[in-house]
């Protein structure tokens, strides 16, 4: 086909990126276009790698700024005595950063809290039968959990300045 006064010539991709035929035989042999296929997949795990550590600088700059940023307990601000939620805070961070250990040695009712409320949001998208029997009890635990760490602190920390 010749091209008319006016018309560009069809494009044509050159060979070197062009798809290989598929035949019906089970064998499939890569011919020229196999830079194009391993390229491109080569490209897609850079951009996944560069999105991954991308979020993760910026998850932990934010873990960064949480840190420098925490919100300062009333209680022990103005009267010198933690609350019985002086902790938490720190918890969490400390759950955000990996290190469940040291969570739980700042705050125990931290992983009952987070359970809590992952039962009461599965309740409230699923109904279950028994489910606000369960978060009723589990409320329970976990003001338990609270009241006896709080009495450990008062007693063995000797939490006042």
């Amino acid at each position: 086909m010749q091209s008319g006064r006016g018309q560009a010539p069809p494009l044509q991709t050159p060979e070197l990126f062009s798809q290989p035929p598929l035949g019906n035989d089970a064998k499939h042999v890569p011919q020229r276009g196999w830079f194009r296929d391993d390229a491109l997949k080569i490209f897609n795990e850079l951009t996944a790698y560069s999105k991954t550590m991308m979020l993760l600088s910026t998850y932990s700059a934010f873990l960064q700024w949480m840190q420098e940023h925490l919100l300062v307990c009333p209680s022990r601000k103005y009267l010198h005595i933690d609350c019985p939620g002086c902790g938490f805070q720190r918890s969490c961070m400390a759950i955000l950063r990996g290190d469940l250990p040291g969570s739980l040695a700042l705050y125990p009712a931290t992983i009952p809290i987070f359970m809590l409320l992952l039962l009461t949001a599965l309740h409230l998208k699923y109904q279950f039968p028994f489910g606000a029997v369960a978060i009723k009890y589990f409320q329970v635990i976990v003001a338990i959990v609270i009241v006896v760490f709080y009495i450990y602190k008062i007693i063995h920390l000797k939490i006042a300045d």
